[in-house]
């Protein structure tokens, strides 16, 4: 029997070497005995928390990979993000149930209540911009790709660069006066030099601007790796067939962080697929086993059968609910460009629609925000922890 293993971006010939792939990532399941998530009455996530549970599953996993690019031993960096997802309502635990359950509230979701791919994934944006920006996390940025398939390179480069179009009209119209001092002990970082401009550059037309602007960025480099999402729905009541050579060409790709997904209320984390004999399946990572919960920090003595996946599921492509959400994360711009490269290269069928649209720019298609919401989301969770609060705008 001919088999071929993908896990997490990586192609595996071996099956001894899948397995250890395996069981390097981390897998997170329902907990109880937690601390009430007030003012609700819930000490456990039993029954309703599969989607998160497979979200975190994905989140964890990214925050792996990036924290790989570090000289530490991998049991320190696992200790080290799983004190993130402990079932806490403390400041440092930003992905816990508790919090995810909180920053969906902002959403109409309640604890309890069912969520989906695409809101999984907007919760997870916010804490992320949370960690990032106030607790001194990892520089990892997420973005969320619309319902519409639609991926704008205009958009992600505005989110990963500090270049903006005002920055090129203020430098376009601010007036050359020399400095009192002719330029001596100038400091460049405190007070650039102001730009001088030619005639044809005076007579750009808007379109031009742009386009220099969408060049200069393509040439900065960026402060942090990349995360997307991207929430699909591939048919109305099943998968339709013709996308699943173009989902199994996306998780086989370098930057897959695999999918969430799964069946109707039954939510699994997918990092991987094996190919025998021509027939391929996912590996999935089953979050519907109850274990007690996490409440310590100090994950140095936590049991390794209680956060590694020793039995995965294994699920027939076209078993998927149409709801899901594929994984990605690139290390910097360039990865992210190779990664549209790839995307590009979809295999269509002969459909006219394809699994995701990649557009240049936003004239090229109707304007996206890859943003936050519009709602704030305060940190941390019921007052507790040693930081101040403070919102995402």
């Amino acid at each position: 029997a001919i088999c071929i293993f993908f896990f997490l971006g990586v192609s595996y010939r071996s099956e001894l070497n899948f397995g250890l792939a395996i069981k390097q990532a981390l897998w997170m399941t329902y907990r109880c005995g937690f601390p009430r998530m007030r003012p609700y009455l819930h000490t456990d996530d039993t029954g309703w928390g599969c989607m998160l549970r497979s979200a975190q599953m994905l989140m964890a996993n990214a925050l792996l990979r990036h924290l790989a690019l570090d000289a530490m031993p991998w049991h320190q960096i696992q200790q080290r993000v799983l004190q993130w997802f402990v079932d806490s309502t403390g400041v440092e635990a930003v992905y816990s149930i508790h919090n995810l359950t909180r920053c969906g509230q902002l959403y109409d979701i309640l604890p309890g209540e069912w969520y989906g791919p695409g809101i999984a994934a907007c919760i997870l944006r916010d804490l992320c911009e949370c960690h990032r920006h106030k607790l001194g996390g990892p520089a990892i940025k997420l973005v969320v790709t619309p319902a519409g398939k639609l991926l704008c390179i205009e958009t992600i480069l505005d989110k990963m660069t500090r270049y903006t179009l005002d920055h090129d009209h203020a430098a376009k119209t601010q007036p050359f006066t020399k400095s009192s001092n002719n330029g001596l002990n100038h400091d460049p970082l405190v007070k650039p030099q102001p730009r001088i401009l030619s005639p044809a550059h005076e007579q750009c037309s808007p379109a031009s601007v742009r386009r220099l602007a969408y060049d200069k960025r393509l040439e900065l480099p960026w402060e942090a790796a990349l995360v997307i999402f991207m929430p699909l729905r591939l048919g109305l009541e099943e998968l339709e067939t013709e996308y699943i050579p173009e989902l199994l060409y996306a998780i086989r790709l370098r930057q897959s962080l695999g999918l969430i997904g799964g069946q109707p209320r039954r939510a699994l984390f997918f990092p991987g697929m094996y190919q025998l004999n021509c027939t391929p399946h996912l590996v999935g990572f089953d979050p519907h086993t109850v274990q007690p919960a996490l409440l310590t920090e100090d994950c140095s003595d936590l049991p390794v059968d209680s956060i590694c996946c020793n039995a995965p599921t294994s699920v027939n492509p076209d078993g998927l609910d149409p709801s899901l959400a594929l994984g990605f994360y690139c290390c910097g711009r360039d990865d992210f460009l190779s990664f549209c490269n790839e995307m590009r290269r979809l295999p269509r069928n002969g459909r006219k629609q394809m699994l995701l649209n990649i557009t240049e720019a936003h004239g090229d298609a109707p304007e996206t925000d890859l943003g936050t919401i519009d709602r704030p989301f305060s940190y941390p969770c019921h007052g507790e922890g040693t930081r101040e609060d403070w919102e995402v705008i």
